[in-house]
């Protein structure tokens, strides 16, 4: 579409709410599966499950990217990883 000689604006913001709609649906769906496996665990299962969600969503640190299909923040040169030395925090990590 961006791509065209021509693009068409309309359909190009009709696509990106298409989109955006589809990213809300999303969302919405795992809230609900978290809440209903909630209901379900024991507060211990809970808690692993939250701890491994928050380590496999990189989302543990302050400027940690999310999401990112086999994101490894600790090793540089991976998505998501820092091009920094290991023992280096990064700007804005606690120390």
């Amino acid at each position: 579409m961006i791509a065209s000689d021509n693009p068409d604006r309309d359909a190009i913001s009709a696509k990106q709410e298409e989109i955006r709609a589809g990213q809300q649906r999303m969302q919405q769906l795992v809230v609900e599966h978290l809440l209903a496996q909630k209901e379900v665990l024991t507060a211990e299962q809970r808690k692993k499950l939250f701890a491994l969600i928050r380590q496999r969503s990189a989302c543990h640190g302050p400027g940690r990217m999310m999401g990112l299909p086999g994101a490894n923040p600790d090793r540089p040169g991976t998505p998501g990883g820092h091009a920094q030395d290991h023992n280096t925090p990064n700007q804005g990590d606690e120390p």
